[in-house]
């Protein structure tokens, strides 16, 4: 099963709206946050999934989860929603990026600059990649963008992930996580 009728959705209590229709080029992906997912709750955290978060903004009319990207060459500015936010007891959040492909490197900086420039809370930012070599490229463009608080971690590996999202959290901005 990918997904629940709005049937199912009632019956577990869950108010989000029905998934209309499974994007086939998403759905690698959608499958490897829903990986993420599973393992994070495992650790009772308090989670917000892409499709959470997003209903939330409709629902405020805000956004606080998102992040104010200005890519070079673009004429404007857009919002960039994490695929998963994970909210500690103090308030503060970290955003969990599933990156199984990868972006291009100004857009993935402009992702990182954005998240650099939050202030709402903000802890820091778990990227989660499918190899060594990606893992490097996001460090890599992360300390270009003096970003200070974010972990990667290879995705099929939950010890290396709890490793990553605590250095996450004890580098911080955001001490009420």
């Amino acid at each position: 099963m990918f997904y629940a009728t709005s049937k199912g959705l009632r019956v577990v209590g869950c108010s989000l709206p029905p998934v209309k229709a499974v994007r086939l080029g998403s759905l690698t992906h959608d499958l490897a946050a829903t990986d993420m997912v599973v393992i994070l709750e495992g650790a009772r955290a308090e989670l917000l999934t892409e499709r959470e978060i997003r209903q939330e903004h409709r629902a405020l009319g805000e956004q606080p989860y998102c992040t104010d990207i200005d890519e070079p060459g673009r004429v404007y500015r857009s919002k960039h929603t994490p695929d998963i936010v994970i909210v500690g007891p103090g308030g503060g959040w970290v955003a969990v990026e599933v990156e199984l492909t990868s972006k291009a490197s100004r857009r993935t900086k402009a992702i990182l600059g954005g998240y650099r420039l939050k202030d709402d809370g903000f802890v820091g930012v778990l990227y989660l990649v499918p190899t060594e070599r990606d893992k490097a490229r996001i460090e890599k463009l992360a300390e270009k963008e003096w970003l200070s608080a974010y972990g990667v971690a290879v995705k099929d590996t939950p010890t290396e992930i709890f490793k990553a999202l605590r250095a996450v959290v004890d580098k911080g901005k955001n001490r009420s996580f």
